[in-house]
């Protein structure tokens, strides 16, 4: 993350983490059978070679819904690492601190008051933009 891009995590996450992973879950459930690889490539923010190398490695002769994740899970991106960590956690239902710290790769300690001014233990997905805004909060104290 370019930090002196954007003013906090929130902004980042909303403008390049947010709508990838919202498309990414669109193509997926469209059940495609042959995703261009310079759109994957797009989604994933990794380049068309690697994607060509991991698709060698795994024996794929084109992208489909179904082996993506395959991709996803053999990328080096941010986005391709949060999706691992998502996929290591089971896709959890509810986050710990632990889990938004590991997954984001954000300092535990700001994640943990997070939650401790939120009052809570563990947060659905939809309280992330909470959760991060509120850690943007602690990093301006």
């Amino acid at each position: 993350m370019q930090k002196n891009k954007y003013k906090n995590f929130w902004e980042y996450y909303i403008k390049n983490i947010s709508p990838k992973l919202e498309q990414i879950d669109i193509l997926l459930k469209a059940k495609s059978y042959n995703i261009p690889t310079k759109t994957a490539s797009l989604l994933l923010n990794i380049n068309q070679k690697e994607i060509e190398t991991i698709m060698r490695k795994q024996n794929m002769s084109h992208i489909t819904s179904k082996n993506f994740l395959s991709i996803m899970l053999n990328g080096k991106s941010y986005i391709c690492n949060i999706l691992k960590k998502e996929y290591k956690k089971n896709f959890p239902q509810k986050y710990s601190p632990e889990d938004v710290s590991y997954i984001y790769n954000i300092d535990y300690e700001k994640t943990k008051q997070a939650f401790e001014f939120l009052n809570a233990e563990k947060m659905p997905s939809k309280s992330l933009k909470a959760i991060f805004i509120q850690i943007t909060h602690i990093n301006h104290i």
